[in-house]
């Protein structure tokens, strides 16, 4: 018998102890998972080393052979494709770690078994006729016997119940319950197929009228989910734009006012302007502001006789024109009107012999679609000789010429930098502002529209003009004197 290795002491537990044994190990804390496996590691470690020591006892391995296998000298080399560890090692053949989760992921997936109530039935009656044994019926339906217990027991308990009032109360209410299934699954068919309907509907509106549809504080109806049937973009619908500063309508407020009184006045004088009455503002904000207003002073450009050919542009046919009677010439405009909270866009159609407003209206923007309404307007009353304006988008699209064009009236347009081309119409601004607008101070858009409403009325039918004999601009249009 060959002797111990030296330098190996056992513990309690027969393994060799050193400062990882079992006793030390307990006396630290460590749980029962993490002693076995650091157990197993020792152990692994402490086989390899008494093995590789007894190897200088002769030369000889006192490992197991390898079934099925010669055993290797210990000079022969390793073989390609050979396992295990070249000294003393073999193949470990036990189950691995990964083959056992997946052996309990498989257990876990197995689901319990389900029984139909016919079968229970079935097996119940069995069961009281006693034809049978539990057990018997229990290995013949795979069914455990306490499980059958449980059946029978249910079944015998519930058996007054069919011959009871209450089972005629429950078969109805369960006809009734199938009855509301039903209509409850057509309801959701109907709806599905309105709410396809609306959605298709919806998308062939514009973005501003589906925005006009939202209900923001609606607490039955999220703010998703209208986005949904309303074809919207739900990101967008949470920014709720800052309204306009007092400071800057203050601004726009002093620059209408200066501009009305001078309008060839730039972003220059009207800067120094106000800074002298004490509104420090720099020129660029001065442009900026005048850029939304829709205003532009009035001087004479570089290159007068370049015109820009992309659009169309008719020649000022009011040059040495004597004015002899009404509906000769009608002149067109846009100006600004300011609110205490914001602003807006008038567009006005006059007639130039009378100073007669045939017609206006008023815009939150300067798209087109106003100053087309205002000349549909004015045109469905009479028609003119010549009809005036700038230079500006509006009246140089293809929408306003087509219109006038198809009414055969003449256009006429002025010419850059010409202030006097347009004088009646900008005289009528400016009454409009001094004796209407600054004296209100509009606070809606709807107070604007009944405030300017009552003054063109005043101004058509009560006001007296100096350049008129006094008369009103009705009874010269009309002929009433």
């Amino acid at each position: 018998m060959r002797p111990r290795p030296a330098g190996f002491p056992l513990g309690s537990d027969g393994r060799p102890l050193g400062h990882h044994s079992k006793d030390h190990l307990r006396t630290q804390g460590w749980g029962a998972l993490g002693l076995r496996r650091l157990q197993e590691q020792l152990a692994a470690t402490a086989k390899r080393q008494i093995l590789e020591h007894c190897a200088g006892f002769g030369g000889k391995s006192l490992a197991p052979p390898v079934a099925g296998k010669a055993r290797r000298k210990p000079d022969q080399p390793k073989r390609r494709g050979e396992g295990g560890r070249q000294e003393g090692g073999g193949h470990y053949n036990g189950p691995r770690k990964s083959d056992t989760e997946e052996a309990q992921v498989k257990q876990r997936m197995i689901m319990r078994k389900k029984y139909p109530a016919p079968l229970k039935a079935k097996i119940v009656l069995e069961i009281l006729k006693e034809d049978k044994s539990i057990s018997q019926l229990a290995s013949e339906y795979s069914v455990h016997p306490a499980q059958l217990i449980r059946w029978r027991n249910t079944a015998v308990e519930n058996l007054q119940l069919v011959f009871s009032d209450d089972s005629r109360n429950i078969r109805a209410m369960k006809s009734n319950y199938e009855k509301k299934i039903e209509s409850l699954y057509a309801e959701v068919g109907q709806l599905t197929t309105q709410l396809s309907w609306l959605k298709k509907k919806a998308s062939m509106l514009t973005r501003d009228e589906r925005l006009a549809l939202l209900e923001r504080g609606n607490p039955e109806l999220p703010l998703s989910t209208q986005a949904d049937f309303l074809c919207l973009n739900r990101t967008g619908l949470y920014y709720e734009p800052k309204p306009i500063s007092q400071e800057e309508l203050a601004v726009k407020r002093k620059i209408d006012e200066i501009y009305t009184m001078y309008p060839f006045y730039g972003s220059r004088r009207i800067a120094a302007t106000m800074c002298r009455e004490g509104v420090i503002i720099n020129r660029k904000a001065v442009q900026r502001n005048m850029r939304e207003m829709g205003i532009e002073a009035v001087y004479p450009g570089p290159n007068l006789s370049k015109r820009n050919h992309a659009h169309a542009v008719f020649p000022y046919l009011l040059r040495n024109l004597t004015l002899t009677g009404p509906n000769q010439v009608w002149g067109t405009d846009i100006t600004y009107i300011r609110l205490q909270q914001g602003w807006m866009y008038l567009a006005a159609i006059m007639d130039w012999h009378s100073r007669y407003v045939l017609a206006w209206e008023l815009h939150d923007s300067l798209e087109i679609s106003f100053v087309l309404a205002a000349v549909q307007q004015a045109l469905g009353q009479t028609r003119p000789q010549i009809l005036n304006s700038d230079q500006g988008s509006q009246f140089t699209s293809p929408q306003y010429i087509e219109l006038v064009q198809a009414a055969g009236v003449r256009i006429s347009m002025d010419g850059k930098g010409r202030a006097t081309d347009n004088i009646f119409t900008e005289r009528l601004w400016r009454s409009l502002k001094y004796e209407e607008v600054y004296l209100r101070e509009y606070s809606s858009p709807r107070q604007a529209r009944q405030g300017i409403a009552a003054y063109l009325d005043f101004y058509n039918h009560r006001r007296v003009h100096q350049s008129l004999d006094y008369q009103t601009p009705a009874e010269v249009h009309f002929g009433l004197t």
